[in-house]
Protein backbone atom coordinates (compact mmCIF):
# COMPACT_ATOMS: atom_id res chain seq x y z
CA UNK A 1 0.00 0.00 0.00
CA UNK A 2 1.19 3.67 -0.94
CA UNK A 3 -0.41 6.59 0.67
CA UNK A 4 0.72 10.19 -1.14
CA UNK A 5 3.83 7.98 -3.22
CA UNK A 6 5.17 6.59 0.05
CA UNK A 7 5.03 2.79 0.75
CA UNK A 8 3.87 1.52 3.66
CA UNK A 9 6.16 -1.36 3.87
CA UNK A 10 9.19 -2.95 5.99
CA UNK A 11 10.66 0.31 6.57
CA UNK A 12 8.34 0.76 9.84
CA UNK A 13 8.84 -3.05 11.11
CA UNK A 14 11.57 -2.26 13.34
CA UNK A 15 9.41 0.67 14.98
CA UNK A 16 5.97 -1.49 14.60
CA UNK A 17 7.31 -4.86 14.37
CA UNK A 18 4.27 -4.96 11.38
CA UNK A 19 6.02 -6.96 8.64
CA UNK A 20 4.60 -6.60 4.18
CA UNK A 21 5.12 -9.19 2.11
CA UNK A 22 5.97 -7.93 -1.32
CA UNK A 23 5.88 -9.34 -4.92
CA UNK A 24 8.94 -9.26 -7.53
CA UNK A 25 8.09 -5.22 -8.43
CA UNK A 26 8.27 -4.17 -4.57
CA UNK A 27 4.49 -3.70 -4.65
CA UNK A 28 3.06 -4.89 -1.25
CA UNK A 29 0.54 -7.48 -1.52
CA UNK A 30 -1.21 -7.62 2.32
CA UNK A 31 -0.11 -7.00 5.58
CA UNK A 32 0.75 -10.40 7.83
CA UNK A 33 2.43 -8.66 10.93
CA UNK A 34 -1.08 -6.40 12.25
CA UNK A 35 -4.64 -7.40 13.03
CA UNK A 36 -5.39 -3.76 14.39
CA UNK A 37 -6.59 -0.39 13.41
CA UNK A 38 -3.64 1.16 15.88
CA UNK A 39 -1.02 -1.06 14.71
CA UNK A 40 -1.45 0.12 10.81
CA UNK A 41 -1.76 4.03 12.41
CA UNK A 42 1.66 3.07 13.77
CA UNK A 43 2.77 1.79 10.77
CA UNK A 44 1.74 4.97 8.69
CA UNK A 45 2.79 7.58 11.62
CA UNK A 46 7.05 5.47 11.42
CA UNK A 47 6.72 5.71 7.54
CA UNK A 48 8.75 8.73 6.90
CA UNK A 49 8.11 11.63 4.23
CA UNK A 50 4.33 10.50 4.12
CA UNK A 51 3.07 13.87 5.45
CA UNK A 52 0.18 12.81 7.30
CA UNK A 53 -0.44 11.42 10.51
CA UNK A 54 -2.63 8.33 11.78
CA UNK A 55 -4.88 8.49 14.50
CA UNK A 56 -7.68 5.53 15.71
CA UNK A 57 -10.62 7.74 17.44
CA UNK A 58 -12.70 6.58 20.07
CA UNK A 59 -15.18 4.63 18.51
CA UNK A 60 -12.37 3.14 16.43
CA UNK A 61 -11.86 4.48 13.30
CA UNK A 62 -8.31 5.23 11.57
CA UNK A 63 -8.37 9.16 10.86
CA UNK A 64 -5.68 10.25 8.25
CA UNK A 65 -5.02 14.15 8.44
CA UNK A 66 -2.24 16.50 7.05
CA UNK A 67 0.47 17.82 8.52
CA UNK A 68 0.40 21.53 9.79
CA UNK A 69 0.97 23.38 6.62
CA UNK A 70 -0.43 21.09 4.24
CA UNK A 71 -3.93 20.93 5.27
CA UNK A 72 -5.14 21.67 1.58
CA UNK A 73 -3.00 18.60 0.21
CA UNK A 74 -4.76 15.88 -1.34
CA UNK A 75 -4.29 12.24 0.43
CA UNK A 76 -3.78 9.50 -2.40
CA UNK A 77 -4.14 6.16 -1.02
CA UNK A 78 -3.04 3.39 -4.04
CA UNK A 79 -1.17 0.30 -4.64
CA UNK A 80 1.57 2.23 -6.73
CA UNK A 81 4.28 4.78 -5.84
CA UNK A 82 2.58 6.65 -9.16
CA UNK A 83 -0.87 7.73 -7.40
CA UNK A 84 -2.28 9.22 -11.33
CA UNK A 85 -1.85 5.99 -12.75
CA UNK A 86 -4.93 4.24 -14.29
CA UNK A 87 -4.00 0.93 -13.59
CA UNK A 88 -4.68 1.18 -10.16
CA UNK A 89 -7.55 2.28 -7.59
CA UNK A 90 -7.57 3.30 -4.03
CA UNK A 91 -7.54 -0.33 -2.52
CA UNK A 92 -4.47 -1.83 -5.15
CA UNK A 93 -7.12 -4.00 -6.45
CA UNK A 94 -6.98 -5.68 -10.08
CA UNK A 95 -9.08 -6.77 -12.88
CA UNK A 96 -10.33 -10.05 -12.89
CA UNK A 97 -7.72 -11.04 -15.47
CA UNK A 98 -5.71 -14.76 -15.90
CA UNK A 99 -2.57 -14.22 -14.96
CA UNK A 100 0.14 -15.98 -12.95
CA UNK A 101 -0.50 -16.19 -9.30
CA UNK A 102 2.32 -16.21 -6.19
CA UNK A 103 2.10 -17.76 -3.43
CA UNK A 104 3.62 -16.39 -0.19
CA UNK A 105 3.16 -18.18 2.33
CA UNK A 106 -0.62 -18.51 3.41
CA UNK A 107 -1.42 -15.53 0.95
CA UNK A 108 -2.18 -15.83 -3.03
CA UNK A 109 -1.55 -12.52 -5.13
CA UNK A 110 -1.89 -12.50 -8.78
CA UNK A 111 0.64 -10.32 -10.42
CA UNK A 112 1.00 -9.09 -13.91
CA UNK A 113 -2.46 -8.48 -14.49
CA UNK A 114 -4.44 -6.12 -16.71
CA UNK A 115 -6.87 -3.93 -14.26
CA UNK A 116 -9.87 -3.33 -15.60
CA UNK A 117 -12.86 -1.08 -14.05
CA UNK A 118 -14.47 -3.92 -12.26
CA UNK A 119 -16.23 -2.61 -9.26
CA UNK A 120 -14.61 -3.25 -5.55
CA UNK A 121 -16.01 -5.92 -3.74
CA UNK A 122 -15.42 -5.86 0.29
CA UNK A 123 -16.21 -8.12 2.61
CA UNK A 124 -16.58 -8.92 6.43
CA UNK A 125 -16.67 -12.72 6.38
CA UNK A 126 -19.53 -15.00 8.29
CA UNK A 127 -18.12 -13.65 11.77
CA UNK A 128 -18.15 -9.98 10.83
CA UNK A 129 -20.37 -7.41 10.93
CA UNK A 130 -20.49 -3.78 9.44
CA UNK A 131 -19.04 -1.99 12.23
CA UNK A 132 -15.72 -3.76 11.16
CA UNK A 133 -16.05 -1.46 7.95
CA UNK A 134 -16.75 1.09 9.57
CA UNK A 135 -13.81 0.90 11.62
CA UNK A 136 -11.49 1.82 8.56
CA UNK A 137 -13.60 4.58 7.52
CA UNK A 138 -16.04 3.08 5.08
CA UNK A 139 -19.73 4.16 5.39
CA UNK A 140 -21.70 0.77 5.26
CA UNK A 141 -24.67 1.58 3.50
CA UNK A 142 -25.92 2.75 0.09
CA UNK A 143 -25.75 6.23 -0.75
CA UNK A 144 -27.65 8.39 -3.71
CA UNK A 145 -26.41 12.18 -3.91
CA UNK A 146 -28.79 14.05 -6.08
CA UNK A 147 -31.59 12.87 -8.08
CA UNK A 148 -31.76 9.24 -9.21
CA UNK A 149 -32.29 9.23 -12.82
CA UNK A 150 -33.42 5.72 -12.83
CA UNK A 151 -35.63 3.29 -10.74
CA UNK A 152 -33.63 2.11 -7.64
CA UNK A 153 -33.63 -2.20 -7.09
CA UNK A 154 -31.89 -3.24 -4.01
CA UNK A 155 -31.27 -6.71 -3.58
CA UNK A 156 -30.45 -8.61 -0.14
CA UNK A 157 -28.79 -12.25 -0.70
CA UNK A 158 -27.80 -14.30 2.41
CA UNK A 159 -29.20 -15.02 6.03
CA UNK A 160 -29.77 -11.44 8.30
CA UNK A 161 -31.39 -8.99 8.85
CA UNK A 162 -31.49 -5.87 6.98
CA UNK A 163 -33.34 -2.06 6.47
CA UNK A 164 -34.20 0.29 3.63
CA UNK A 165 -34.50 4.18 4.23
CA UNK A 166 -35.45 6.85 1.60
CA UNK A 167 -35.78 10.58 2.18
CA UNK A 168 -36.44 12.91 -0.79
CA UNK A 169 -36.41 17.00 -0.94
CA UNK A 170 -38.71 19.35 -2.73
CA UNK A 171 -42.25 18.81 -3.52
CA UNK A 172 -44.23 15.32 -3.78
CA UNK A 173 -45.02 13.82 -7.65
CA UNK A 174 -48.45 13.73 -8.07
CA UNK A 175 -49.15 10.19 -9.09
CA UNK A 176 -52.14 10.48 -10.76
CA UNK A 177 -50.87 13.64 -12.94
CA UNK A 178 -47.85 11.52 -13.35
CA UNK A 179 -49.61 8.59 -14.85
CA UNK A 180 -51.42 10.91 -17.40
CA UNK A 181 -48.13 12.66 -18.49
CA UNK A 182 -47.05 9.47 -19.65
CA UNK A 183 -48.15 6.60 -22.28
CA UNK A 184 -48.49 3.03 -20.71
CA UNK A 185 -48.30 0.30 -23.28
CA UNK A 186 -50.05 -3.34 -21.30
CA UNK A 187 -48.51 -6.07 -23.59
CA UNK A 188 -48.89 -10.01 -23.19
CA UNK A 189 -46.65 -12.85 -24.00
CA UNK A 190 -46.77 -16.18 -23.33
CA UNK A 191 -44.22 -16.92 -20.25
CA UNK A 192 -45.01 -19.80 -17.50
CA UNK A 193 -44.40 -18.33 -13.95
CA UNK A 194 -42.05 -20.53 -12.52
CA UNK A 195 -42.62 -20.24 -9.20
CA UNK A 196 -46.96 -20.94 -10.61
CA UNK A 197 -46.92 -23.31 -13.76
CA UNK A 198 -50.73 -22.24 -13.75
CA UNK A 199 -49.49 -19.05 -14.63
CA UNK A 200 -49.04 -19.41 -18.34
CA UNK A 201 -49.23 -15.46 -19.91
CA UNK A 202 -46.96 -12.58 -18.75
CA UNK A 203 -47.35 -9.10 -19.30
CA UNK A 204 -45.18 -6.17 -19.49
CA UNK A 205 -45.67 -2.24 -18.73
CA UNK A 206 -43.57 -0.03 -20.79
CA UNK A 207 -43.67 3.93 -19.91
CA UNK A 208 -43.08 6.28 -22.94
CA UNK A 209 -42.14 9.80 -22.06
CA UNK A 210 -44.16 12.11 -24.58
CA UNK A 211 -41.39 14.66 -24.68
CA UNK A 212 -38.66 12.39 -26.22
CA UNK A 213 -40.03 9.60 -26.72
CA UNK A 214 -38.32 7.12 -24.71
CA UNK A 215 -39.20 4.26 -23.67
CA UNK A 216 -38.75 2.32 -20.09
CA UNK A 217 -40.11 -1.17 -18.43
CA UNK A 218 -41.66 -0.28 -15.49
CA UNK A 219 -43.29 -3.47 -14.51
CA UNK A 220 -43.09 -7.12 -15.33
CA UNK A 221 -45.97 -9.62 -13.84
CA UNK A 222 -47.70 -12.76 -14.72
CA UNK A 223 -50.90 -12.45 -15.45
CA UNK A 224 -53.27 -14.45 -13.00
CA UNK A 225 -56.37 -15.81 -14.82
CA UNK A 226 -57.98 -17.71 -11.90
CA UNK A 227 -58.67 -14.62 -10.55
CA UNK A 228 -62.97 -13.73 -10.40
CA UNK A 229 -62.46 -10.30 -11.93
CA UNK A 230 -59.12 -10.43 -13.82
CA UNK A 231 -56.97 -7.11 -14.38
CA UNK A 232 -53.78 -5.42 -13.94
CA UNK A 233 -52.88 -2.96 -11.42
CA UNK A 234 -50.36 -0.36 -11.59
CA UNK A 235 -49.47 2.48 -9.10
CA UNK A 236 -53.84 2.96 -8.50
CA UNK A 237 -54.29 2.47 -11.93
CA UNK A 238 -56.53 -0.52 -12.61
CA UNK A 239 -57.51 -1.97 -15.82
CA UNK A 240 -60.13 -4.43 -16.20
CA UNK A 241 -60.75 -7.33 -18.85
CA UNK A 242 -64.43 -8.83 -19.27
CA UNK A 243 -62.14 -12.31 -20.75
CA UNK A 244 -58.67 -13.47 -20.50
CA UNK A 245 -56.38 -11.51 -22.89
CA UNK A 246 -54.09 -13.84 -25.35
CA UNK A 247 -50.49 -13.16 -25.71
CA UNK A 248 -49.39 -10.76 -27.91
CA UNK A 249 -52.41 -8.60 -27.41
CA UNK A 250 -51.26 -4.71 -26.90
CA UNK A 251 -53.43 -2.34 -24.81
CA UNK A 252 -52.33 1.68 -24.65
CA UNK A 253 -53.14 3.52 -21.91
CA UNK A 254 -53.37 7.58 -22.52
CA UNK A 255 -54.01 10.55 -20.47
CA UNK A 256 -57.38 12.17 -21.46
CA UNK A 257 -55.29 15.68 -22.32
CA UNK A 258 -58.59 16.86 -23.98
CA UNK A 259 -60.92 16.85 -20.87
CA UNK A 260 -64.00 15.53 -22.42
CA UNK A 261 -65.56 13.06 -19.89
CA UNK A 262 -63.34 14.28 -17.68
CA UNK A 263 -64.33 14.30 -13.86
CA UNK A 264 -61.74 15.73 -12.28
CA UNK A 265 -63.75 19.06 -10.97
CA UNK A 266 -66.43 16.54 -9.20
CA UNK A 267 -63.65 14.90 -7.61
CA UNK A 268 -61.82 18.14 -6.90
CA UNK A 269 -65.44 19.45 -4.87
CA UNK A 270 -65.56 16.08 -3.28
CA UNK A 271 -61.96 16.56 -2.13
CA UNK A 272 -62.81 19.50 -0.24
CA UNK A 273 -64.36 17.64 2.39
CA UNK A 274 -60.94 16.45 3.77
CA UNK A 275 -59.19 19.62 2.36
CA UNK A 276 -57.81 22.73 5.08
CA UNK A 277 -60.02 25.93 3.50
CA UNK A 278 -61.11 27.89 6.88
CA UNK A 279 -57.68 28.26 8.36
CA UNK A 280 -56.19 25.28 8.88
CA UNK A 281 -59.65 23.54 9.26
CA UNK A 282 -61.65 21.47 7.18
CA UNK A 283 -65.34 23.17 5.75
CA UNK A 284 -66.76 20.07 8.26
CA UNK A 285 -64.61 20.73 11.22
CA UNK A 286 -65.10 24.58 11.44
CA UNK A 287 -68.44 24.37 11.29
CA UNK A 288 -68.56 21.86 13.98
CA UNK A 289 -65.97 24.42 15.31
CA UNK A 290 -68.07 27.08 15.44
CA UNK A 291 -71.08 25.30 16.83
CA UNK A 292 -69.44 24.04 19.82
CA UNK A 293 -68.37 28.13 20.18
CA UNK A 294 -71.86 29.14 19.91
CA UNK A 295 -73.28 26.55 22.96
CA UNK A 296 -70.38 27.44 24.77
CA UNK A 297 -71.47 31.28 24.44
CA UNK A 298 -74.69 30.61 25.09
CA UNK A 299 -73.73 28.10 28.01
CA UNK A 300 -71.63 31.10 29.71
CA UNK A 301 -74.54 33.96 29.13
CA UNK A 302 -77.33 31.58 30.90
CA UNK A 303 -74.76 30.76 33.92
CA UNK A 304 -74.16 34.57 34.25
CA UNK A 305 -78.01 35.43 34.07
CA UNK A 306 -78.37 32.99 37.13
CA UNK A 307 -75.62 34.37 39.03
CA UNK A 308 -76.99 37.43 38.69
CA UNK A 309 -79.61 37.18 39.24
CA UNK A 310 -79.09 35.69 42.87
CA UNK A 311 -77.28 38.52 42.92
CA UNK A 312 -79.99 41.34 42.29
CA UNK A 313 -82.37 39.22 44.78
CA UNK A 314 -79.83 39.29 47.55
CA UNK A 315 -79.44 43.53 47.05
CA UNK A 316 -83.53 43.49 46.94
CA UNK A 317 -83.63 41.82 50.44
CA UNK A 318 -80.75 43.77 52.03
CA UNK A 319 -82.55 47.05 51.40
CA UNK A 320 -85.86 46.49 52.24
CA UNK A 321 -84.31 44.98 55.63
CA UNK A 322 -83.35 48.60 55.60
CA UNK A 323 -85.69 51.08 54.36
CA UNK A 324 -88.47 48.85 53.07
CA UNK A 325 -92.22 48.89 54.04
CA UNK A 326 -93.68 45.38 54.70
CA UNK A 327 -97.49 45.56 52.73
CA UNK A 328 -98.20 42.85 55.32
CA UNK A 329 -97.70 44.75 58.14
CA UNK A 330 -99.15 48.10 56.78
CA UNK A 331 -102.33 45.88 55.72
CA UNK A 332 -102.43 44.55 59.70
CA UNK A 333 -102.15 48.08 60.94
CA UNK A 334 -104.76 49.64 58.75
CA UNK A 335 -107.19 46.79 59.77
CA UNK A 336 -106.19 47.23 63.68
CA UNK A 337 -106.70 51.11 63.40
CA UNK A 338 -110.15 50.66 61.48
CA UNK A 339 -111.85 48.31 64.42
CA UNK A 340 -110.54 51.03 67.02
CA UNK A 341 -112.03 53.41 64.87
CA UNK A 342 -115.47 51.35 64.73
CA UNK A 343 -115.43 50.63 68.08
CA UNK A 344 -114.72 54.52 69.04
CA UNK A 345 -117.68 55.46 66.71
CA UNK A 346 -119.34 52.53 68.74
CA UNK A 347 -118.79 53.84 71.98
CA UNK A 348 -119.86 57.82 70.69
CA UNK A 349 -123.07 56.35 69.85
CA UNK A 350 -124.11 54.95 72.56
CA UNK A 351 -122.94 57.54 74.62
CA UNK A 352 -125.41 59.29 72.64
CA UNK A 353 -128.18 57.02 73.42
CA UNK A 354 -127.55 56.87 76.99
CA UNK A 355 -127.79 60.77 77.07
CA UNK A 356 -131.04 61.05 75.28
CA UNK A 357 -132.61 58.48 77.15
CA UNK A 358 -131.71 60.46 80.74
CA UNK A 359 -133.25 63.36 79.19
CA UNK A 360 -136.45 62.32 78.83
CA UNK A 361 -136.49 60.62 82.52
CA UNK A 362 -136.42 64.08 83.42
Amino acid sequence: MFINGKSITTAASAATGINYPADNTGVPLKTTGTTTILALANAINATPGVNITARVSASGQLVLSNLAGQEDASITISASPDPSSAAVNALGTLGPQDAQTLKIGPITAAKNQVPNNSPIQLGFGSNGTPADLAKLGFRTGVFVAGQAKEDLLVFVTGAGNTSVSASYGGKPVDAKQNLRAQSLQVKFSSETDPTDPNKTLAYTITSTDPATAATTVVAKRYFDSLKLNPGVEFQGLQLAFSAVPSAGDEFVLDGNRDGIGNNDNMLQLAALEKKAVVGNKTLANAYIDHINEMGNIATAASIAQTALTVVHDQAVGARDDLAGVSLDKEATDLIRYQQAYQAAAKSLQIASQLFDSVLQIR
